[in-house]
């Protein structure tokens, strides 16, 4: 057994999995996780996108079992497991702006509060600067 197999087996163990209960698929893709991790790190991106694989690549395993190979939490997993490839990448941007449920920054608040107290008829497309029409040009790309 080589260094790099012990360390696997090592990270297999960590997650609360047994090498030897994985079907040769789940090791195949397990494996290929693990080459990942080695070459690209364990950055917060790196972590996210091995994760949404994960959790979308049809494994068999259960969302813990992810959530404990990745470092995340099973809450946090289990977040992740509805999203859409587009919405993955966008919600880690907005995490590493400081902004981790994309809500609106601080500094905006006040501004936004003048506005609607002076325009109290205002809608949400007025507030986003968006007309009506606008709204048909915005994709809908997933």
């Amino acid at each position: 057994m080589t260094a790099t197999d012990r360390t696997f087996t090592a990270w297999l163990f960590q997650a609360q999995l047994v090498a030897d209960r994985l079907t040769a698929e789940q090791r195949g893709v397990l494996q290929a996780a693990w080459a990942f991790r080695q070459r690209c790190g364990t950055d917060y991106y790196s972590q996210r996108l091995l994760s949404h694989f994960l959790l979308h690549a049809h494994t068999g395993l259960k969302v813990a079992q992810i959530a404990r190979l990745v470092g995340f939490s099973r809450p946090t997993a289990s977040k992740q497991q509805g999203l859409s490839s587009k919405e993955a990448i966008q919600a880690a941007h907005q995490r590493l702006a400081g902004r981790p449920h994309g809500k609106l920054l601080p500094r905006f608040a006040g501004p936004i509060a003048e506005f609607l107290l002076r325009h109290p008829a205002a809608g949400p497309r007025t507030l986003l600067g968006r007309p009506r029409s606008a709204r048909a040009s915005v994709g809908g790309v997933c």
